[in-house]
Protein backbone atom coordinates (compact mmCIF):
# COMPACT_ATOMS: atom_id res chain seq x y z
CA UNK A 1 0.00 0.00 0.00
CA UNK A 2 1.65 2.83 -1.06
CA UNK A 3 1.06 6.57 0.95
CA UNK A 4 2.28 9.79 0.90
CA UNK A 5 1.72 13.45 2.66
CA UNK A 6 0.35 16.64 0.54
CA UNK A 7 -0.17 20.25 1.91
CA UNK A 8 -2.72 22.29 -0.53
CA UNK A 9 -4.15 25.16 0.07
CA UNK A 10 -3.78 25.28 3.99
CA UNK A 11 -4.88 21.97 4.46
CA UNK A 12 -2.51 18.93 5.00
CA UNK A 13 -3.27 15.25 3.64
CA UNK A 14 -2.60 11.58 4.04
CA UNK A 15 -3.07 10.04 0.57
CA UNK A 16 -3.62 6.57 0.07
CA UNK A 17 -3.70 5.08 -3.16
CA UNK A 18 -5.62 2.33 -4.44
CA UNK A 19 -4.16 -1.08 -5.94
CA UNK A 20 -5.28 -2.07 -9.05
CA UNK A 21 -9.28 -2.35 -8.88
CA UNK A 22 -10.30 -2.78 -5.88
CA UNK A 23 -11.62 0.80 -5.64
CA UNK A 24 -14.74 -0.94 -7.84
CA UNK A 25 -15.24 -3.93 -5.85
CA UNK A 26 -15.54 -1.93 -2.67
CA UNK A 27 -17.73 1.06 -4.09
CA UNK A 28 -19.83 0.64 -0.80
CA UNK A 29 -17.13 0.95 1.84
CA UNK A 30 -15.87 4.37 -0.54
CA UNK A 31 -19.50 6.01 -0.67
CA UNK A 32 -19.51 5.76 3.00
CA UNK A 33 -16.17 6.65 4.12
CA UNK A 34 -16.28 9.62 2.24
CA UNK A 35 -20.35 10.72 2.35
CA UNK A 36 -20.68 10.26 6.14
CA UNK A 37 -19.39 11.86 9.32
CA UNK A 38 -17.94 8.47 11.31
CA UNK A 39 -17.20 9.26 14.84
CA UNK A 40 -13.85 8.65 15.60
CA UNK A 41 -12.96 7.85 12.09
CA UNK A 42 -10.34 10.23 10.18
CA UNK A 43 -12.77 11.94 7.33
CA UNK A 44 -11.52 11.27 3.66
CA UNK A 45 -12.36 12.56 0.18
CA UNK A 46 -11.46 10.39 -3.38
CA UNK A 47 -9.60 12.59 -5.75
CA UNK A 48 -8.76 11.51 -9.37
CA UNK A 49 -5.50 13.71 -10.24
CA UNK A 50 -3.57 13.85 -13.45
CA UNK A 51 -4.98 9.78 -13.98
CA UNK A 52 -4.21 8.75 -10.30
CA UNK A 53 -6.89 8.12 -7.82
CA UNK A 54 -6.24 8.40 -4.09
CA UNK A 55 -8.12 8.57 -0.79
CA UNK A 56 -7.26 11.94 0.55
CA UNK A 57 -7.39 11.99 4.59
CA UNK A 58 -7.79 15.49 6.05
CA UNK A 59 -4.76 15.68 8.66
CA UNK A 60 -4.70 19.48 9.38
CA UNK A 61 -4.13 20.23 12.91
CA UNK A 62 -3.74 16.78 13.87
CA UNK A 63 -0.55 14.61 14.90
CA UNK A 64 0.00 10.84 14.27
CA UNK A 65 1.44 8.81 17.63
CA UNK A 66 4.60 8.56 17.09
CA UNK A 67 4.98 12.73 16.79
CA UNK A 68 2.90 13.33 19.64
CA UNK A 69 4.93 10.82 21.90
CA UNK A 70 8.42 11.80 20.50
CA UNK A 71 9.96 13.08 23.89
CA UNK A 72 6.56 11.67 25.68
CA UNK A 73 5.91 9.00 27.69
CA UNK A 74 2.21 7.29 27.29
CA UNK A 75 0.17 7.43 30.61
CA UNK A 76 -2.96 4.99 31.97
CA UNK A 77 -4.95 8.24 31.24
CA UNK A 78 -4.06 8.72 27.78
CA UNK A 79 -4.40 4.13 26.98
CA UNK A 80 -8.28 4.74 28.58
CA UNK A 81 -8.89 7.30 26.00
CA UNK A 82 -7.22 5.34 23.33
CA UNK A 83 -9.57 2.46 24.11
CA UNK A 84 -12.27 4.30 24.29
CA UNK A 85 -11.71 6.28 21.03
CA UNK A 86 -11.47 2.87 19.59
CA UNK A 87 -14.49 2.16 20.83
CA UNK A 88 -16.35 4.41 19.69
CA UNK A 89 -14.90 4.54 16.14
CA UNK A 90 -15.69 -0.12 16.00
CA UNK A 91 -19.26 1.62 17.25
CA UNK A 92 -19.04 4.03 13.67
CA UNK A 93 -18.40 1.16 11.75
CA UNK A 94 -20.57 -1.46 12.81
CA UNK A 95 -23.58 1.24 12.06
CA UNK A 96 -23.00 1.21 8.60
CA UNK A 97 -21.65 -2.68 8.38
CA UNK A 98 -18.08 -1.38 7.60
CA UNK A 99 -15.32 -4.33 7.96
CA UNK A 100 -13.98 -3.68 10.78
CA UNK A 101 -10.65 -5.45 10.06
CA UNK A 102 -9.75 -2.16 7.34
CA UNK A 103 -9.27 0.13 10.60
CA UNK A 104 -5.75 0.42 10.00
CA UNK A 105 -3.70 -0.29 14.46
CA UNK A 106 -0.11 1.39 13.27
CA UNK A 107 0.81 4.09 15.56
CA UNK A 108 1.17 6.06 12.57
CA UNK A 109 -2.10 6.03 11.38
CA UNK A 110 -3.35 7.12 14.81
CA UNK A 111 -3.74 10.87 14.91
CA UNK A 112 -4.81 12.85 17.79
CA UNK A 113 -6.56 16.52 17.34
CA UNK A 114 -4.24 18.60 19.12
CA UNK A 115 -6.49 21.80 19.67
CA UNK A 116 -9.20 19.35 21.17
CA UNK A 117 -6.61 17.51 23.29
CA UNK A 118 -7.41 18.74 26.34
CA UNK A 119 -11.07 18.37 26.03
CA UNK A 120 -12.41 16.47 29.35
CA UNK A 121 -15.81 15.99 28.18
CA UNK A 122 -15.18 14.33 25.16
CA UNK A 123 -12.01 11.43 24.20
CA UNK A 124 -13.74 10.27 21.05
CA UNK A 125 -13.79 14.25 19.61
CA UNK A 126 -9.76 13.82 19.47
CA UNK A 127 -8.40 11.03 18.37
CA UNK A 128 -8.91 9.52 15.32
CA UNK A 129 -8.11 5.85 13.34
CA UNK A 130 -7.75 5.88 9.61
CA UNK A 131 -10.36 3.24 7.96
CA UNK A 132 -9.14 1.63 4.27
CA UNK A 133 -11.51 -0.03 2.34
CA UNK A 134 -9.33 -1.99 0.66
CA UNK A 135 -6.60 -2.45 3.54
CA UNK A 136 -6.98 -6.22 4.25
CA UNK A 137 -7.55 -7.03 0.46
CA UNK A 138 -3.47 -6.18 0.22
CA UNK A 139 -1.95 -6.14 2.96
CA UNK A 140 -0.62 -8.82 6.03
CA UNK A 141 -2.61 -7.03 9.11
CA UNK A 142 0.02 -6.43 11.31
CA UNK A 143 -0.39 -4.71 14.74
CA UNK A 144 2.65 -5.67 16.00
CA UNK A 145 3.82 -2.33 15.70
CA UNK A 146 1.41 -1.06 17.98
CA UNK A 147 2.25 -3.38 21.24
CA UNK A 148 5.81 -3.05 20.34
CA UNK A 149 5.22 1.30 20.52
CA UNK A 150 2.89 1.20 23.44
CA UNK A 151 5.81 -0.84 25.71
CA UNK A 152 8.75 1.81 24.84
CA UNK A 153 6.34 4.66 25.06
CA UNK A 154 4.52 3.78 28.48
CA UNK A 155 5.50 4.85 31.89
CA UNK A 156 7.42 2.47 33.14
CA UNK A 157 7.33 2.76 36.83
CA UNK A 158 3.22 2.86 36.57
CA UNK A 159 2.57 -1.14 37.51
CA UNK A 160 -1.28 -1.17 36.66
CA UNK A 161 -0.85 0.51 33.29
CA UNK A 162 2.00 -2.14 32.44
CA UNK A 163 0.11 -4.90 33.31
CA UNK A 164 -2.84 -3.49 31.59
CA UNK A 165 -0.49 -3.17 28.35
CA UNK A 166 0.80 -6.83 28.90
CA UNK A 167 -2.84 -8.20 29.04
CA UNK A 168 -3.41 -6.51 25.22
CA UNK A 169 -0.10 -8.31 24.14
CA UNK A 170 -1.05 -11.62 25.65
CA UNK A 171 -4.18 -11.36 23.68
CA UNK A 172 -2.91 -10.44 20.39
CA UNK A 173 -0.34 -13.61 20.95
CA UNK A 174 -2.92 -15.91 21.96
CA UNK A 175 -5.19 -14.80 19.14
CA UNK A 176 -2.52 -14.22 16.44
CA UNK A 177 -4.00 -13.48 12.86
CA UNK A 178 -7.88 -13.63 14.43
CA UNK A 179 -6.83 -10.72 17.03
CA UNK A 180 -9.04 -7.84 16.10
CA UNK A 181 -9.77 -4.61 17.34
CA UNK A 182 -12.25 -5.96 19.63
CA UNK A 183 -10.27 -7.73 21.19
CA UNK A 184 -8.47 -4.74 22.29
CA UNK A 185 -12.04 -3.69 24.11
CA UNK A 186 -12.19 -7.37 25.72
CA UNK A 187 -8.66 -7.60 27.09
CA UNK A 188 -8.20 -4.00 28.66
CA UNK A 189 -8.68 -5.21 31.95
CA UNK A 190 -10.47 -1.46 34.01
CA UNK A 191 -13.13 0.58 33.34
CA UNK A 192 -12.73 2.80 30.20
CA UNK A 193 -12.64 6.73 31.27
CA UNK A 194 -13.45 9.90 29.51
CA UNK A 195 -11.75 12.60 31.63
CA UNK A 196 -7.74 11.95 30.41
CA UNK A 197 -6.20 14.23 32.12
CA UNK A 198 -4.05 16.46 29.76
CA UNK A 199 -4.76 13.67 27.58
CA UNK A 200 -2.62 11.53 29.09
CA UNK A 201 0.91 13.15 27.93
CA UNK A 202 3.29 13.80 30.39
CA UNK A 203 7.00 14.17 30.18
CA UNK A 204 9.81 11.47 30.10
CA UNK A 205 11.20 12.90 33.04
CA UNK A 206 8.07 13.92 35.72
CA UNK A 207 3.95 13.73 35.85
CA UNK A 208 1.99 16.21 36.23
CA UNK A 209 2.85 18.64 38.66
CA UNK A 210 6.32 18.74 38.26
CA UNK A 211 8.44 21.02 38.82
CA UNK A 212 9.40 21.22 35.50
CA UNK A 213 6.11 22.28 34.35
CA UNK A 214 5.17 24.83 36.73
CA UNK A 215 8.38 26.27 35.06
CA UNK A 216 7.36 26.09 31.71
CA UNK A 217 3.95 27.76 32.81
CA UNK A 218 5.69 30.44 34.06
CA UNK A 219 7.79 30.60 31.01
CA UNK A 220 4.75 30.92 28.85
CA UNK A 221 2.62 33.52 30.19
CA UNK A 222 5.40 35.91 30.79
CA UNK A 223 7.35 35.96 27.69
CA UNK A 224 6.83 35.93 23.95
CA UNK A 225 9.27 33.07 23.44
CA UNK A 226 10.68 30.51 25.93
CA UNK A 227 12.68 27.46 26.27
CA UNK A 228 10.86 24.63 28.16
CA UNK A 229 14.80 23.43 29.46
CA UNK A 230 15.39 24.98 32.60
CA UNK A 231 18.96 23.37 33.14
CA UNK A 232 21.95 25.62 32.70
CA UNK A 233 19.87 28.03 30.94
CA UNK A 234 20.97 32.04 30.93
CA UNK A 235 19.22 35.39 29.69
CA UNK A 236 20.48 38.08 27.84
CA UNK A 237 19.86 41.46 26.30
CA UNK A 238 21.43 42.58 22.72
CA UNK A 239 19.59 45.65 21.84
CA UNK A 240 15.66 44.68 21.01
CA UNK A 241 16.36 41.06 20.82
CA UNK A 242 15.84 38.66 23.55
CA UNK A 243 18.26 35.23 23.38
CA UNK A 244 17.35 32.26 25.33
CA UNK A 245 20.14 29.63 26.17
CA UNK A 246 22.29 27.43 27.90
CA UNK A 247 26.09 27.35 28.67
CA UNK A 248 27.16 24.02 27.53
CA UNK A 249 29.74 25.35 25.86
CA UNK A 250 28.70 23.78 22.48
CA UNK A 251 28.99 25.23 19.40
CA UNK A 252 25.86 27.76 18.69
CA UNK A 253 23.41 27.13 16.05
CA UNK A 254 20.58 30.12 15.73
CA UNK A 255 17.69 31.09 14.12
CA UNK A 256 17.52 35.14 13.96
CA UNK A 257 14.18 36.23 13.53
CA UNK A 258 13.66 38.49 10.69
CA UNK A 259 11.18 41.36 10.25
CA UNK A 260 10.21 44.06 12.87
CA UNK A 261 7.44 42.12 14.28
CA UNK A 262 9.87 39.27 14.87
CA UNK A 263 13.08 40.12 16.81
CA UNK A 264 13.05 36.70 18.15
CA UNK A 265 16.72 34.19 18.86
CA UNK A 266 16.18 30.89 19.10
CA UNK A 267 19.15 29.59 20.36
CA UNK A 268 20.09 25.74 19.54
CA UNK A 269 22.03 23.59 21.69
CA UNK A 270 20.03 20.60 22.66
CA UNK A 271 19.11 17.97 19.89
CA UNK A 272 16.35 17.04 19.13
CA UNK A 273 14.55 20.07 20.18
CA UNK A 274 10.75 20.88 19.43
CA UNK A 275 9.85 24.38 18.44
CA UNK A 276 5.35 24.80 19.02
CA UNK A 277 3.02 27.43 20.56
CA UNK A 278 2.27 25.09 23.76
CA UNK A 279 4.56 24.39 26.49
CA UNK A 280 3.83 21.09 27.96
CA UNK A 281 4.44 19.38 24.19
CA UNK A 282 7.45 21.78 23.49
CA UNK A 283 11.20 22.66 24.05
CA UNK A 284 10.56 26.04 22.40
CA UNK A 285 7.66 27.50 23.21
CA UNK A 286 6.16 30.90 20.10
CA UNK A 287 3.52 32.37 21.96
CA UNK A 288 2.04 32.96 18.43
CA UNK A 289 -1.36 31.34 16.60
CA UNK A 290 0.25 30.87 13.31
CA UNK A 291 2.36 28.37 15.06
CA UNK A 292 1.39 25.03 15.73
CA UNK A 293 1.18 22.92 19.35
CA UNK A 294 3.76 21.11 17.64
CA UNK A 295 5.36 22.60 14.64
CA UNK A 296 8.85 21.81 13.86
CA UNK A 297 11.40 19.29 15.06
CA UNK A 298 15.06 20.55 14.86
CA UNK A 299 17.60 17.53 14.98
CA UNK A 300 20.79 16.41 14.60
CA UNK A 301 22.50 13.19 12.70
CA UNK A 302 26.27 12.97 11.88
CA UNK A 303 27.08 16.08 12.90
CA UNK A 304 24.36 17.59 10.52
CA UNK A 305 21.09 19.75 11.55
CA UNK A 306 17.78 18.69 9.81
CA UNK A 307 14.40 20.00 10.12
CA UNK A 308 11.47 18.17 10.37
CA UNK A 309 7.57 19.63 9.83
CA UNK A 310 5.17 18.00 12.22
CA UNK A 311 2.24 18.23 10.44
CA UNK A 312 2.15 22.09 10.59
CA UNK A 313 -1.23 23.60 9.57
CA UNK A 314 0.14 26.81 8.72
CA UNK A 315 3.31 25.02 7.65
CA UNK A 316 7.05 24.61 7.47
CA UNK A 317 9.14 26.26 4.73
CA UNK A 318 12.60 26.49 3.83
CA UNK A 319 13.34 28.99 1.52
CA UNK A 320 10.25 29.81 0.33
CA UNK A 321 9.51 26.07 -0.43
CA UNK A 322 7.03 24.36 1.86
CA UNK A 323 7.40 20.92 3.65
CA UNK A 324 5.27 18.16 3.09
CA UNK A 325 3.71 17.12 6.74
CA UNK A 326 6.90 14.86 8.13
CA UNK A 327 9.19 16.24 5.54
CA UNK A 328 12.89 16.06 6.59
CA UNK A 329 15.42 18.56 5.03
CA UNK A 330 18.96 19.50 5.81
CA UNK A 331 19.87 23.25 7.59
CA UNK A 332 22.42 25.33 5.83
CA UNK A 333 23.71 28.42 7.32
CA UNK A 334 22.30 31.24 6.18
CA UNK A 335 18.66 29.24 5.27
CA UNK A 336 15.57 31.46 5.57
CA UNK A 337 13.23 29.19 7.01
CA UNK A 338 9.20 29.52 8.37
CA UNK A 339 7.39 28.45 10.96
CA UNK A 340 3.52 29.70 10.34
CA UNK A 341 4.03 33.56 9.66
CA UNK A 342 7.27 33.72 11.78
CA UNK A 343 10.24 34.13 9.16
CA UNK A 344 13.91 33.07 10.63
CA UNK A 345 17.28 32.47 9.18
CA UNK A 346 19.89 30.21 10.38
CA UNK A 347 23.22 31.11 10.97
Amino acid sequence: MEKEYISSYNRNYLKIKPQGELQGKLRYQYQILTGKKLEGILGADFHIHNGESGLYYDITGKVNLPTLFSKKKISLNFMNRFIGSLETALWSLKQYLLDERNLMLQPEYLYVDMDNVQNQSSPEGSLYFVYCPYYTETEERDVEPLFTFLLEKAEEEDAELMDAIFSLYAAWENLGEQFRGEDLLHAWPMEISSGAEEAGVRDATGGKGDKGSRDREKLSGENTYAVVQEENMHYEEKGDRKLYGNDEGKEERKLYGNGRQNRRVLTLTRFPVIIGRKPEYADLVINESSVDSMHVKILEENGHIYMEDMNAAAGTFKNGIQLRPYERVELLREDEVKFGKLEFTYR
